[in-house]
């Protein structure tokens, strides 16, 4: 199983490219703010733990 990190600054196009190479080639794609925004909106325990 290949892995593969996109890391850039913020704007640069890596979720945009990471959507279009999953789409591309079925590659699962996770993202870390959209996991830590998911928390925050449902008001999770990682949430409160975020915001400290």
């Amino acid at each position: 199983m290949n892995k593969y990190i996109m890391i850039g600054p913020p704007g640069a196009g890596k979720s945009t490219q990471a959507s279009t190479l999953a789409d591309a080639h079925g590659f699962v794609r996770i993202s870390v703010g959209d996991i830590f925004r998911w928390n925050i909106k449902n008001h999770t325990k990682l949430a409160a733990k975020i915001h400290r």
